[in-house]
This record gives C-alpha cells, structure tokens and sequence, in this order.
C-alpha cells in the first residue's frame, strides 16, 4: 500500500464503526442491487467527509450523505 502515497492517494480502512454503519445503511435501504460495499463506502465518504466521489455506480446519486458530495 505504501505505493499508493507516493501518487497521493490515501486508503481508508474499515473501522468497526464504519462496519456497524454500512450495516445500518443495507438494513435501512431496500434498493435492487446495493452491495456491503456500496454500504461501506457511503459510511466511509459520511465519515472523512469526502466531497467528490467518481463512480458508475447509481447509487451514489440516490443515496443522501450528510454532507454535499459531489458524483463525478
């Protein structure tokens, strides 16, 4: 992983709290096709306050963050 900070990229872990609050979030929204992982990485953008997100994944425009995030 210690290649990634030489091209500025920061890898964020899972936490138990992260885990515990993408599990809240697959209980809470009944969407076709949401994975854990779309869970987790909504937890992590509300978590580190991420702003801009870039994906092909749909969900990311319908999910609400606590935060303004931008889907690129």
């Amino acid at each position: 992983m210690n290649g990634f900070r030489n091209l500025g990229i920061t890898v964020l872990r899972i936490s138990e709290d992260i885990e515990e609050t993408a599990c809240d979030l697959f209980r809470t929204y009944d969407l076709p096709r949401l994975s854990y992982t779309d869970c987790t990485s909504f937890a992590l953008i509300n978590a580190h306050h991420i702003s801009h997100v870039f994906t092909f994944d749909e969900h990311f425009r319908i999910i609400r963050f606590n935060h303004s995030v931008i889907v690129l």
